[in-house]
């Protein structure tokens, strides 16, 4: 006697494996998006907040543009961007 194989039994274990892989993948994306996340607040550790974090690059930059020796050159090709950014002077 050969023995039929049930359709519900095969029908249950695919839908269990399609729902292990859908698992699986989802934890791989948390994964990522955590390690993302926590490499981030590595970064910014020693700021308390984004926005201390923007402040100082703006003051970099600020420096950056005042320490840069193109700078007269600019402002020759580019006559109103001091008005513009008055607090570049």
């Amino acid at each position: 006697m050969q023995q039929s194989i049930n359709p519900r039994l095969v029908a249950g274990f695919v839908i269990a494996g399609f729902l292990v892989i859908s698992l699986v993948t989802q934890q791989d994306e948390m994964l990522g998006y955590q390690a993302k996340h926590a490499a981030r607040r590595a970064v910014l550790g020693k700021y308390r907040s984004d926005r201390m974090y923007q402040e100082e690059m703006r003051q970099k930059s600020i420096e950056g543009f005042k320490n840069n020796p193109h700078r007269k050159e600019f402002l020759k090709k580019h006559p109103g961007f001091l008005k513009a950014n008055p607090h570049l002077r």
